[in-house]
């Protein structure tokens, strides 16, 4: 598996990188975002993250500068008393580097996910990540312990995470605040929890109709993951932290449609971390900074 297609991977995973909202939702009556479904429904999420990463070590500095854009169709296939059943599909992902042409990743691209939610928001089943290690690894061992660190299935449910489950479990008036975390896998790195702070600010003009402007700031806490003996590395111990006025975002919420319809989030980072490989220790510098700009559409973007 080649550098540029792992880091593409992992953006894929990480980069989804919009606001992180925990798995909490609220009941429906109370709901002030509440997201209208029905069967037939279907919209795309186009996703694009700008990133901007440093890392230092052993007297070098390595610059990582790209951009991944990622579009996922979802089509709500069924709707029960219990809940909704949602085809996911991945329609589209293109890493472009700093310096280079865009590359589209076709083995990714036409992947899909059967998705049942709750009426509370809750992800009950998600199927299809197998098939998609199995497509994207073959009969190489080596690739596939490492797809499945990297590309977890909860990494893979984060995107609708974000989107219908950021909603307060409590009446919320203008002004008031309410909080959500996340835990978001970073392969054998580790695992990054988020925790945002929304608040209403009012409603705002988009595209011709009156929305629902939600701001949120975001704290972090870097947790290791556990020592992997079939990797050639893994994280002794480490920290990172959030760059205070660097680490927020905006919420537009539509309530005729019962929508998210766009989110932009700013994200910077700083920390540091000791690896361990073939038994030597080596400090490393982490700097990372993304911009994220999500769209929820009615139809395909054009590529």
């Amino acid at each position: 598996m080649s550098c540029r297609w792992a880091a593409a991977v992992l953006s894929l995973v990480a980069g989804l990188a919009t606001p992180a909202p925990g798995l909490a939702a609220p009941a429906p009556a109370q709901a002030p975002f509440e997201w209208k479904l029905k069967r037939g429904d279907v919209f795309y999420v186009r996703n694009v993250t700008a990133t901007k990463q440093t890392l230092k070590a052993l007297g070098k500095e390595v610059p990582q500068n790209f951009e991944l854009k990622v579009v996922l169709g979802f089509a709500v296939e069924d709707e029960t008393s219990d809940g909704f059943l949602l085809k996911e599909t991945v329609e589209e992902v293109t890493f472009t580097p700093e310096k280079g042409e865009p590359i589209s990743d076709e083995k990714i691209k036409g992947s899909t996910f059967a998705v049942t939610l709750s009426k509370k928001w809750e992800i009950l089943k998600f199927e299809g990540h197998d098939k998609l290690i199995d497509k994207l690894a073959g009969d190489d061992t080596s690739a596939r312990q490492a797809l499945q660190a990297i590309l977890s299935e909860d990494a893979l449910k984060k995107s609708i995470r974000e989107l219908m489950s950021f909603v307060p479990d409590r009446p919320i008036k203008e002004g008031e605040t309410w909080e959500r975390s996340i835990e978001q896998p970073y392969g054998p790195l580790g695992t990054l929890r988020e925790t945002r702070t929304y608040k209403i600010e009012g409603k705002t003009d988009f595209s011709g109709s009156r929305v629902d402007k939600i701001t949120f700031t975001t704290a972090v806490d870097f947790k290791p993951g556990k020592p992997d003996k079939t990797l050639p590395y893994y994280v002794v111990n480490g920290e990172m932290k959030a760059e205070a006025d660097q680490a927020k975002g905006t919420i537009l919420f539509d309530p005729v449609a019962g929508r998210v319809v766009q989110i932009e989030a700013q994200l910077k980072l700083r920390g540091r971390m000791v690896l361990s490989s073939s038994g030597a220790n080596v400090d490393m510098v982490v700097e990372q900074e993304q911009i994220t700009k999500v769209a929820v559409l009615k139809e395909k973007p054009a590529k």
